[in-house]
């Protein structure tokens, strides 16, 4: 489980690791992932950064000295900045780039030749792929290189399950944790505007355990390529509200940081 010490990796590692399953938990901050493996009571950390590319190797070589033959690999690790994109400097690229498209397509070489028969690969990817909205354009624009990558590992290797986990605005993530209140409030409108807003928004640990059923399921039937599922909260688009909707983000931010 690469990216399971905050966020939706970690709602999907806890409670994949508390129904039984045998998990590598990897994450940049050991804090985190020590947090992680105390609630879980269980599950095996692994620090690394998914931007380096010897860590991509390294962390796979650990996950086999310690599992052996890995039966799912999931992807929940991203990287999201916010500004307009023709402020957009080359880090900036860079960053969402190394972490959203270069990092899995490493951990998923190295992973290869130790995926057991009827393996499942799943990554995360986000509902503003083919809808780029103010302020996101270089995290939507690696999102959708994802989604090409993966259908690339797909031609090369169809004897493996790889699946594009498409999901929508989630509560209780690290997703613009730093984003400034006044640029907030600028980008909310213009996503409001534009249509790209739903009315409410899903809860991370509902959206962790539908993502452990989806991989249960997967493994139950290895004659199935499961290979897109798309998360998004019900109801409708959102007409106005915005300082409400600064509001629930504040509350619902996670209470540690790092």
């Amino acid at each position: 489980m690469v990216g399971a010490s905050a966020g939706i990796g970690r709602a999907l590692a806890t409670r994949a690791v508390q129904a039984g399953a045998d998990v590598v938990l990897v994450g940049r901050r050991q804090e985190r992932l020590d947090d992680v493996v105390a609630q879980a009571a269980g599950g095996h950390p692994v620090v690394a950064d998914i931007a380096d590319a010897d860590a991509c190797r390294s962390l796979i070589a650990t996950a086999v000295d310690t599992l052996g033959a890995i039966d799912a690999l999931v992807v929940c690790s991203g990287a999201s900045g916010f500004g307009m994109v023709r402020n957009a400097t080359q880090e900036d690229w860079r960053s969402v780039f190394d972490i959203n498209v270069i990092g899995p397509a490493l951990v998923t070489a190295a992973a290869l030749p130790h995926l057991a028969p009827g393996a499942f690969v799943g990554y995360l990817s986000s509902e503003s792929v083919g809808r780029p909205r103010h302020g996101l354009v270089p995290y939507s624009a690696s999102k959708a290189a994802l989604e090409e990558t993966i259908r690339g590992w797909r031609v090369e290797h169809p004897e493996v399950r790889f699946c594009c986990v498409c999901v929508g605005a989630t509560l209780g993530t690290e997703f613009g944790r730093d984003l400034d209140p006044a640029l907030a409030a600028s980008l909310f409108r213009s996503w409001i505007a534009h249509g790209h807003m739903a009315q409410t928004m899903m809860d991370v640990e509902d959206v962790g355990e539908a993502l452990l059923e989806v991989v249960s399921s997967a493994l139950a039937h290895p004659g199935i390529d499961l290979q897109a599922v798309t998360l998004r909260p019900p109801g409708g688009l959102i007409d106005g509200g915005v300082e409400s909707m600064l509001e629930t983000l504040a509350e619902n931010q996670p209470a540690e940081q790092a």
